[in-house]
């Protein structure tokens, strides 16, 4: 079987210099009979393997497989995987030709979610070189339906949500903390001690960095281990990025006379240095990203989180808003995940974001 597949690569890898006239009448009629003639042990074992194989070989056996009278393969699904490994301009464009119709035959219910986004951003990015960005929507859109159908079908749950404003912190709907009205520094030091939070680098952190903190520790502190990898992803995003930092870093460095920049306030001149701090705090190696929007996008929040789950990127996401500029500051929260939980089935992040 091994053998059988093996000399199958090298026969078109020692064949790839022959002209294009005896590749088309002489090599390819050979290699067609050879995945035809393949039982379904074979076949099994060449769908695996093939993928590995370099480009040349898989250009050149692509259409050999979507022709052939193989029944044990997934002829539409091989054909789609080797377009995505196909880098070659002039290849893609000759693969192009049949890949509308192979993806449309794909069985979306057995073939996992991050398949079609990979197979979207490949199509996407070469169409639009091709024929220009107006040209791609029709394409692309039984893609587009497809991902929206598996998500829906995905469906994801808020597990629990916290929001820190006006001197209170409400976890989960319920206040869990709350002092008379002062200044943030106070506050964030009061809470840290309210809640016996045992880490002491938390007051060497800016501002932000704190605000993003609090309301983690709260919700992840439950549901996290030193004992096992915690595959949780962070998404955050504000408004006003890191520039209440930046301000102060400005002044430290614009007085000639009084020039004293700090090391310790430049190192989070970056919004996604909380992302960092949370990360080191609870062990966390899975994605993070920090975006900047005007307002709360609870939607592009909502669709980004159920993306990593989907497509097992992580197990659980902490997603949310996290703004401080100017001692005016506010966070919000959640923890999703594809596990159920009843509490939250008619929330949605948006609905708790307004409460």
């Amino acid at each position: 079987m091994d053998d059988k597949i093996e000399h199958l690569k090298k026969y078109i890898e020692s064949n790839l210099e022959r002209s294009s006239g005896a590749f088309e009448f002489v090599i390819q009629p050979n290699i067609r009979d050879i995945v035809s003639n393949l039982n379904q042990t074979d076949s099994e074992k060449f769908s695996a393997e093939i993928l590995n194989w370099n480009e040349d070989i898989l250009y050149h056996l692509a259409d050999e497989i979507l022709f052939s009278n193989n029944e044990y393969l997934d002829k539409d699904y091989l054909y789609c995987s080797i377009f995505l490994r196909i880098h070659h301009k002039e290849n893609l464009d000759f693969l192009s030709q049949y890949l509308y119709d192979c993806y449309i035959s794909l069985n979306f219910e057995k073939i996992p979610l991050d398949f079609f986004i990979q197979l979207k951003e490949k199509v996407e990015g070469f169409y639009t070189i091709k024929n220009g960005k107006e040209n791609v929507s029709h394409f692309i859109r039984p893609l587009n339906d497809i991902i929206n159908k598996k998500m829906t079908q995905n469906k994801t749950n808020i597990q629990s949500y916290i929001k820190i404003e006006n001197n209170e912190i409400v976890l989960n709907g319920t206040s869990v903390f709350k002092i008379e009205p002062t200044d943030f520094a106070d506050f964030a030091k009061q809470a840290y001690r309210n809640f016996e939070m045992q880490y002491p680098k938390f007051f060497k952190m800016d501002a932000l960095s704190k605000l993003a903190f609090l309301g983690s520790e709260l919700l992840l502190s439950p549901i996290t281990s030193d004992e096992k990898e915690n595959n949780i992803a962070l998404v955050l995003a504000n408004k006003s990025s890191s520039l209440d930092t930046d301000v102060k870093y400005q002044e430290s460095i614009s007085d000639k006379e009084n020039y004293f920049p700090s090391p310790a306030v430049f190192v989070y001149t970056l919004p996604n240095i909380c992302l960092g701090e949370i990360s080191i705090r609870h062990q966390l190696k899975s994605e993070n990203s920090f975006f900047i929007f005007e307002t709360f996008n609870a939607e592009f929040m909502s669709n980004y989180s159920n993306i990593l789950l989907n497509t097992n990127k992580a197990d659980t996401v902490l997603c949310g808003w996290v703004e401080f500029y100017n001692d005016n500051y506010k966070a919000f929260l959640c923890t999703i995940s594809a596990e159920e939980n009843e509490i939250y089935k008619n929330e949605t992040i948006n609905t708790l974001y307004n409460k």
